[in-house]
């Protein structure tokens, strides 16, 4: 899932660690479903989980730009125990500013869950 232009904090004033839960929330809570959603905030600053239903886990990443390898591994297995549950769930990856940290673990997801078709990556 990509995040709306009209919800990103990118032109605001806004930190760029912070979340408008209120509006993230009710955009994923329309369009995952209620209670479909988990996120896996990996930014170094957490943030107040309320508005998005206390689905957030986080995992703080000490290190740039990914997170160290048995926190990765972590990561993976409760993502696909998330989407094992129901195949309706939808795991959303958070980082500050979703190309480092996210990126390197939806590719390390990728290669966890279905490891012969990535086989050679």
């Amino acid at each position: 899932l990509g995040l709306p232009p009209e919800l990103s904090n990118k032109g605001n004033n806004a930190s760029p660690n912070a979340v408008p839960s209120k509006r993230v929330g009710d955009w994923l809570r329309k369009t995952c479903g209620e209670g479909r959603f988990m996120i896996w905030n990996l930014c170094k600053t957490s943030y107040d989980a309320k508005e998005l239903d206390h689905k957030v886990v986080h995992l703080a990443s000490p290190c740039f730009p990914s997170l160290p390898a048995h926190r990765m591994l972590g990561l993976c297995k409760s993502v696909h125990s998330w989407k094992g549950i129901d195949s309706s769930h939808v795991a959303v990856l958070q980082c500050r500013t979703g190309r480092g940290r996210s990126s390197a673990a939806a590719a390390c997801y990728l290669h966890y869950s279905q490891p012969n078709v990535y086989k050679n990556a």
